[in-house]
């Protein structure tokens, strides 16, 4: 699936990124261990992409809130399963 986050982040998430149990343990971990969060970027998004993401969202400063990278992979995981309710 391709998409474009509000911000304007543009993504492509492999159709079986998320039916991957392992994306699924790393996202329960969450809660208890947030530094699983950087283990969901990479499943969900591959090495590549993530680094896009962070260049996208980095400050002037050189570093990448984790609050902005937080809530863009929220927003495309709640895109991804937009797409899945319309198939």
């Amino acid at each position: 699936m391709k998409g474009r986050t509000n911000k304007g982040f543009e993504f492509e998430v492999k159709d079986n990124a998320v039916d991957d149990m392992r994306l699924i343990e790393a996202m329960s971990e969450i809660d208890r261990n947030p530094l699983a969060f950087t283990k969901v970027c990479r499943l969900l998004l591959g090495d590549e992409q993530k680094e896009r993401l962070y260049q996208f969202l980095e400050r002037e400063d050189g570093t990448v809130p984790v609050k902005d990278v937080s809530e863009t992979v929220t927003e495309i995981i709640n895109l991804l399963g937009e797409e899945g309710k319309n198939s």
